[in-house]
């Protein structure tokens, strides 16, 4: 994914965690964005052994019938972001901030549309032998 704020719905949590006063960090794991450095890619592409590595920006936009949806899928559909959410005495602060930030978003029958650009990479690589 490409970096907030190209990326709306990576924008939304980190924004709502802050104004909830959490100060739990993230568990350990590579940078969130690490890859949509096309230098990166590049890199660890190359030190596999790709040639012709290339990167595009793929415009994404996440569909969604109401706030609700985007709470349950970053709640239940992300690993990192659901152990911070464990940790918190308030995770109803998170939850109103995110339903707010959505809303803020939402069209007027309460759906919305948040831009989530990918950046997708390949190589060429020669059969192994």
């Amino acid at each position: 994914w490409c970096p907030p704020p190209a990326t709306q719905g990576y924008e939304i949590m980190p924004k709502s965690l802050a104004v909830a006063g959490s100060t739990t960090a993230l568990p350990e794991g590579p940078p969130m964005f690490h890859y949509a450095d096309c230098a990166n890619v590049r890199e660890a592409l190359e030190s596999a052994g790709f040639t012709d590595v290339r990167s595009d920006i793929v415009e994404l936009v996440w569909e969604l019938g109401h706030a609700a949806e985007f709470w349950t899928a970053i709640r239940d559909g992300t690993a990192r972001t659901r152990a911070v959410l464990s940790t918190l005495s308030d995770g109803q602060a998170v939850q109103s901030h995110v339903l707010a930030m959505c809303a803020e978003l939402a069209r007027p029958d309460g759906s919305l549309s948040l831009r989530m650009p990918a950046v997708v990479s390949s190589g060429t690589r020669a059969p192994l032998h």
